[in-house]
């Protein structure tokens, strides 16, 4: 009996303090926004052996929270559902025979952004906001394709193989286990969006890849990361959420 009453005492106090906030949130100047939009993809690389990367068009559909903190600075926080597109060219080669690899990867990740912003206000119903942040992926799907082709020492090819998988996402690939990609992968993000009337902005954005994206990273003498450019179309909810310092240029 003296459990149930305890969890009831928890629940009570939950309920309070969810009202509280609740409370709180609706006279703070919070928004909401969903957006979606077109990203370019490029992976870098540098190290040992002969790899280059590169680029591929996808998509992302997402939303999030934002928090007005006075005098035009915000405060966000995202997350996003992510189709990117990328591709890699290795070369290796050994006494008797060669080998030419291309790599095709189309992951799926769940994106995470996060960071500030400032809002310059152009005229009564424009905005340009300057974001600046981090980005976090987890890779939650997707595929590679690898066609090889081998060639002996006397330059004749050998064999060609086409293989087509799912992406196998982790750190350290052993005899036991083998990782297309790493778990998880992170950037720096800079951009601007052109806001209209508190209610649609236009923003690109471009992320500047941090973490290694290929496993094994930490111990190789490879270091590798991720890159993107991105598009998004984002609106607000509810409309004209906030109002600037000096109640304008925007009045509801």
């Amino acid at each position: 009996m003296s459990f149930i009453c305890k969890n009831i005492q928890l629940m009570k106090f939950l309920l309070i303090a969810l009202g509280l906030f609740l409370a709180a949130a609706s006279h703070a100047q919070f928004g909401y926004y969903l957006q979606g939009g077109g990203n370019y993809s490029n992976i870098g690389i540098n190290g040992e052996g002969k790899q280059t990367g590169k680029g591929g068009f996808g998509g992302q559909l997402g939303g999030g929270v934002e928090y007005y903190t006075h005098f035009n600075f915000f405060l966000y926080l995202g997350a996003q559902l992510a189709y990117e597109n990328f591709q890699r060219d290795s070369t290796g080669s050994s006494d008797f025979n060669s080998q030419l690899s291309h790599y095709e990867y189309k992951p799926l990740f769940v994106s995470l952004p996060f960071g500030a912003a400032y809002q310059f206000d152009l005229s009564n119903n424009l905005g340009l906001k300057l974001y600046g942040g981090m980005d976090v992926q987890f890779g939650i799907g997707g595929k590679v394709s690898q066609h090889s082709l081998f060639y002996d020492s006397t330059g004749s090819l050998i064999k060609e193989t086409t293989i087509s998988r799912k992406i196998m996402y982790g750190r350290t690939s052993n005899k036991n286990a083998f990782f297309d990609l790493a778990n998880a992968n992170m950037g720096f993000v800079l951009g601007a969006g052109l806001n209209f009337g508190r209610a649609v902005e236009l923003t690109g954005t471009y992320r500047f890849g941090l973490k290694n994206i290929f496993p094994g990273g930490e111990t190789t003498a490879n270091t590798s990361w991720l890159s993107y450019a991105q598009i998004n179309l984002k609106f607000y909810i509810p409309k004209h959420y906030y109002r600037t310092a000096k109640e304008k240029p925007y009045q509801n």
